[in-house]
């Protein structure tokens, strides 16, 4: 399990996921919840980053004191070998863990992966903060 501090490790990216809708020459021709190219999701542009550099979603804050199951769907595409997402998970927003390590290739392929996060006996905070890092 890698250990993040989440001010140095996940406030900080290179370049941004884009709020995406529709077909064009880049990304999914669908998205997974219509099944449409009328649907929304959040995308990528890897083409033009460069090794090393991280794009950073923090999802909103999640109240639970008995842990949290998360559904996630991606789609890589297989020109960015060597990309992977990253998930991790915090009680105090000050360190995380990484709760999940995606790196294989689905093309055009939507792909469903679920993460199960109990809170550790020693946490009082009934918050869990999520990052998903590329």
């Amino acid at each position: 399990v890698q250990r993040a501090d989440v001010e140095k490790d996940l406030l900080k990216d290179d370049f941004d996921w884009i709020r995406h809708i529709g077909e064009d020459y880049f990304g999914p021709p669908k998205d997974h919840s219509l099944g449409s190219p009328q649907g929304f999701y959040l995308l990528l542009d890897t083409r033009y980053s460069t090794q090393g550099q991280k794009a950073i979603y923090v999802s909103e804050r999640l109240r639970t004191s008995s842990g949290v199951c998360l559904k996630m769907w991606y789609c890589a595409p297989s020109y960015k070998n060597g990309a992977s997402l990253i998930v991790f998970s915090s009680g105090d927003f000050k360190t995380a863990d990484q709760i999940k390590l995606i790196r294989d290739v689905t093309n055009e392929v939507w792909t469903q992966t679920l993460v199960t996060v109990i809170p550790p006996m020693t946490s009082d905070s009934p918050f869990m903060d999520f990052w998903v890092r590329v």
